[in-house]
C-alpha cells in the first residue's frame, strides 16, 4: 500500500531552514533596502518568525482562505511589516516582495519533493500559489492603507498649521490696525489746529495784499495746495481711525456712482463708459459711505492710467439678494506681489498718499456686509467689484 505523499506544508517543515536561506536571497536580490532603514539581521528575525507561522496555519487553517482564526498571527505580523515599510517610505514592491518572494522557494521544495511525475504536485502548488497571493494582496491593501492615513494625517497637520498661522496673521493685523487707528486719530485731530492757522494766514494774506509781487501769489496759492493735501490726508486718517457708524436707508445705488463721479474731473484722455441697470431694486445703504467707496475707487483708476484709456462702470443683480457695481480700468495693472498687500493699511504705490484709502474702502464695504473683489493683470488693467446685499447686512 503507497504512503500519501506530504502536504507542502510538511515538507516546508521539513526544509525550513533551507527554506528560509533561499528566502532571505530572494528577497535580498529582489528589494533596494536600504541599510539605514532595514538590515539583514531584522529581515532574517521578520522572515524566520513568519515562516514559523505560516506553517503552522497551513497545518491547522483553510489553505484558501486566510480570514480564519489560525491566520490571525500570520496576519498579525504581516501587517506589522506592512506598516513599519509605509512608514519608513519604503516602495509598494520593496514591502510585497516580503511575501511573494517566498514562492520561488517554496515551489522548488514542492517539485523536489513530490517529484515531477506525481499527479498531487499541480494541486499542491495551486494551493501553495492561493495563499501565498492571498496573503501578498493583504500586504499590499495594508500598505496602501498606512501610506493613506500618513498622507492624511499630514494633510490634515499641514491644515491645522496654516489654520493657525492665519488666525496669528489675523490676529497681529488686528492689533496692528487697532493701534493705528488710535495714531491716526491723534494726529489727525493735532494736526487739524495748526493747518487751519496755516489756512487762515494764507487767505489772510491773500487779502491784504493788493497788488502782490507774481512770485508771492504763487507762493500763497501753493499754501493753500498743500494745504488742501494735507487736509485730505488728515481726513483718511480720521476716516479710518473713527468707528464706521451707518446710517442705512432704502434708495438706488446708481445715482451715488454717479454723484462719485461729478466729484472728481475726469481726465480729457479717458472715457467712462456707463453700464448701469436701470432697473436695480434700491438696496439698504448708508448713501455717504458708499458715495467715499465710490469715489476712492473711481480715483484710483483715473490714476492708473496716465496715458489715458476707458473706465467702464457696470451695476447689476449678482444674486437674488445681491448687488454688484464694478469698475474695470484699462491701466497699468496690478503686479501679482502688491495684490496680496492692496488693503493692508499704509501700503501705497503712489508717490502721494498714505495707503488708507482702500482700507477704509473695504471697511465700509465688510460693514455693509459686502466684500471687495480685485482681478488685474498687468499691462491691462484693473477691475474692483464692490458686492453689497440689499438688507444693508450680512447675508448668509
Amino acid at each position: 500500500m503507497a504512503k500519501n505523499k506530504p502536504g507542502f506544508y510538511d515538507i516546508l517543515e521539513k526544509h525550513e531552514q533551507d527554506v528560509l536561506e533561499e528566502w532571505l536571497q530572494e528577497q535580498l536580490a529582489a528589494t533596494t533596502l536600504r541599510k539605514d532603514l532595514l538590515d539583514e539581521a531584522e529581515l532574517r528575525e521578520q522572515s524566520r518568525k513568519f515562516l514559523g507561522l505560516f506553517i503552522a496555519a497551513c497545518k491547522t487553517g483553510n489553505l484558501t482562505d486566510i480570514t480564519g482564526t489560525e491566520w490571525g498571527e500570520v496576519r498579525a505580523l504581516l501587517a506589522s511589516v506592512s506598516r513599519s515599510r509605509a512608514i519608513d517610505m519604503f516602495t509598494p514592491s520593496e514591502t510585497a516582495t516580503f511575501i511573494f518572494s517566498l514562492k520561488q522557494p517554496v515551489f522548488a521544495r514542492i517539485r523536489k519533493e513530490l517529484g515531477s511525475n506525481s499527479a498531487v504536485v499541480p494541486d499542491e502548488i495551486w494551493r501553495a500559489t492561493v495563499v501565498l497571493d492571498k496573503l501578498g494582496l493583504y500586504t499590499t491593501e495594508i500598505y496602501q492603507e498606512t501610506r493613506e492615513e500618513i498622507i492624511n494625517r499630514q494633510l490634515t497637520e499641514i491644515r491645522e498649521g496654516k489654520t493657525l498661522l492665519v488666525q496669528r496673521e489675523k490676529l497681529v493685523a488686528l492689533e496692528k490696525l487697532a493701534l493705528l487707528g488710535k495714531i491716526s486719530g491723534s494726529i489727525g485731530h493735532e494736526l487739524r489746529n495748526p493747518l487751519g492757522a496755516i489756512k487762515n494766514a494764507a487767505y489772510f494774506l491773500d487779502m491784504a495784499l493788493e497788488k502782490p509781487d507774481p512770485d508771492v501769489k504763487e507762493m500763497v496759492e501753493l499754501i493753500r495746495k498743500e494745504v488742501a493735501r494735507s487736509e485730505n490726508i488728515i481726513n483718511s486718517l480720521l476716516d479710518f481711525a473713527r468707528p464706521k457708524t451707518l446710517t442705512l436707508r432704502k434708495e438706488p445705488v446708481n445715482p451715488v456712482v454717479n454723484e462719485a463721479l461729478k466729484r472728481y474731473p475726469v481726465p480729457n484722455t479717458i472715457a467712462v463708459i456707463r453700464n448701469l441697470d436701470e432697473t436695480l431694486p434700491g438696496i439698504m445703504a448708508d448713501q455717504d459711505k458708499l458715495l467715499q467707496v465710490f469715489t476712492n475707487i473711481i480715483i484710483n483708476a483715473f490714476q492708473a492710467m496716465p496715458e489715458g484709456g476707458n473706465l467702464t462702470i457696470t451695476s447689476k443683480l449678482s444674486g437674488p439678494r445681491w448687488v454688484s457695481i464694478s469698475f474695470a480700468d484699462t491701466g497699468v495693472g496690478i503686479s501679482a506681489e502688491n495684490m496680496k498687500k492692496l488693503f493692508e493699511p499704509l501700503f501705497t504705490t503712489k508717490i502721494k498718499g498714505i495707503g488708507l484709502g482702500l482700507t477704509v474702502t473695504r471697511t465700509i464695504v465688510e460693514s455693509h456686509g459686502g466684500h471687495i473683489d480685485v482681478r488685474s493683470e498687468e499691462g491691462k488693467g484693473t477691475t474692483v467689484t464692490v458686492n453689497l446685499p440689499m438688507s444693508g447686512r450680512k447675508e448668509e
